[in-house]
């Protein structure tokens, strides 16, 4: 429960649960879903562009992005953070759909084209902790609406535990209210962690 709590209390709380308990070779298996699988630091949009931090190993363009890659535009939409916050920049959509965007890698303009597909990210403790390293304090849940733990099931023999949460969000691109059921199992290892 500490740790479901402390990713929804504030950007310090996750790093500091995360830094203490997760195991040096623990993983997060994250949340499935349609895109590219690629991470970028949406706090130096305005700046700096949407430069890729991350590629997913195994998602759909892992073997065309690398980390450093600008995006200049994807399908025709100029990026910027207008564009991603309402909406016409967006990377999701059915599977097999191509996409063709236009990226700087090494002061060179290259045109690439990516068919979406499904994402399984598996992040690293030190991913997780670069994640959370690179999000804005400010904007950690600003737009959550009520969180709750619903239920805590445990299997002590083999060390899991699964953690039912309620959330209620308001939505960055609709701006409508949504809510969330999600289930977390954690397993741990002989330590603890």
């Amino acid at each position: 429960e500490s740790w479901v709590r402390s990713s929804n209390e504030s950007k310090d709380a996750a790093y500091n649960m995360v830094s203490e308990n997760m195991s040096d070779d623990g993983y997060n298996v994250g949340s499935r879903y349609i895109g590219f699988g690629f991470n970028f630091n949406s706090d130096i949009i305005e700046t700096d562009g949407m430069v890729v931090t991350n590629v997913i190993e195994g998602g759909p363009a892992s073997s065309v992005l690398q980390v450093g890659d600008k995006f200049l535009s994807v399908n025709g939409v100029t990026v910027s953070k207008e564009a991603i916050g309402n909406g016409k920049l967006s990377f999701r959509g059915k599977p097999g759909e191509p996409v063709d965007a236009t990226i700087m890698r090494n002061d060179e303009t290259i045109s690439i084209t990516v068919e979406r597909g499904i994402v399984s990210p598996t992040y690293s403790k030190e991913r997780i902790l670069d994640n959370i390293s690179n999000s804005d304090a400010d904007e950690w849940n600003k737009n959550s609406l009520g969180f709750e733990i619903r239920e805590v099931v445990s299997d002590i023999s083999k060390r899991i535990v699964y953690v039912k949460t309620w959330d209620k969000f308001l939505d960055d691109v609709s701006g409508l209210e949504a809510e969330a059921l999600t289930l977390t199992r954690f397993e741990f290892d002989e330590n603890g962690k």
